[in-house]
């Protein structure tokens, strides 16, 4: 995605990490190009998650087949593409003058 490149995930992770926070963040990436073209399966897989992480406290499986599975019981008419992924850092001005933050 040329708009919003996915290094920027990781830059996201850092400043959640060094806030405390990352038993709250889950991060997924899908195997498809361009901005926010994810497919409803995709979508309604993200959701429910959520849903659940909401409902009970606990997040449930996040990884790429628990995602896939999720996404395919949801809507089976369309793709579900969830991957194993891991952004490369995202170098940036902010990390020069914070180098500690999450690392």
């Amino acid at each position: 995605d040329a708009l919003v490149p996915v290094q920027t995930e990781s830059a996201l992770k850092r400043a959640v990490t060094a806030a405390g926070s990352s038993r709250l963040l889950r991060q997924a990436y899908v195997d498809n190009a361009g901005h926010c073209t994810f497919s409803p399966a995709e979508q309604l897989g993200a959701l429910h998650t959520l849903e659940d992480r909401i409902g009970t406290g606990k997040w449930p499986s996040t990884d790429a087949a628990s995602l896939n599975s999720r996404a395919t019981e949801a809507d089976s008419t369309t793709p579900a593409r969830y991957v194993t992924y891991r952004p490369a850092p995202y170098p940036r001005p902010y990390d020069l003058a914070h180098p500690a933050d999450g690392r």
